[in-house]
């Protein structure tokens, strides 16, 4: 609680800066570069580009929170809503992103009318009305995984021509490794 409390406290510190841009010099662009660093951990790594890379993403999510927090700027004072994961009941197009049965959002935050949340990697904004395409619960055979399983036979494929029986088995083990780890 205390770390939630001193994080809101910088935000608004931030947000202010921000907001008197005319005056600090300073705008949502270079406050989220200088800043994104201290406030999300700092890559680790000794690679230079992989640094920079992260380092882009870190200083694009600063952006859009500060941009969130200029568009609602009650959302730190007000309490917060609890994060939700959900699944894609059916295959549709939601605000110009095609959404696959089974596939996962993560619900962060949401307004009277718009709902927030993480897609893809991606923030994804959708209307309360699409909200309804996804569901708590998993689907017992989604697309996703179907598709999953047919991009691992495939490679299995590939893999066994190269390597053998042995290869095959272990490229066999790793992706239903990571497709658990993908789906948990």
């Amino acid at each position: 609680r205390t770390d939630n409390r001193l994080l809101r406290k910088i935000l608004l510190f931030l947000l202010k800066v921000v907001t008197h841009e005319s005056e600090s010099k300073m705008g949502i662009h270079n406050i989220a570069t200088l800043f994104a660093s201290i406030l999300f951990s700092a890559p680790n790594t000794l690679d230079c580009n992989i640094f920079m890379e992260v380092s882009k993403k870190q200083t694009k999510i600063l952006e859009l929170i500060f941009t969130c927090l200029l568009r609602y700027p009650d959302s730190l004072r007000s309490k917060q809503q609890p994060i939700q994961i959900l699944f894609a009941s059916q295959s549709r197009q939601l605000s110009n992103t095609s959404v696959i049965k089974g596939e996962k959002f993560t619900q962060f935050h949401s307004t009277e009318t718009e709902v927030f949340g993480i897609f893809r990697d991606a923030v994804l904004t959708i209307t309360k009305d699409e909200l309804e395409f996804f569901s708590h619960e998993t689907p017992e055979d989604p697309v996703v995984l179907r598709l999953n399983r047919t991009a691992t036979r495939s490679r299995r494929k590939t893999k066994s021509s190269r390597f053998g029986r042995l290869g095959a088995i272990k490229s066999n083990r790793l992706s239903v490794a990571l497709t658990r780890t993908y789906d948990g």
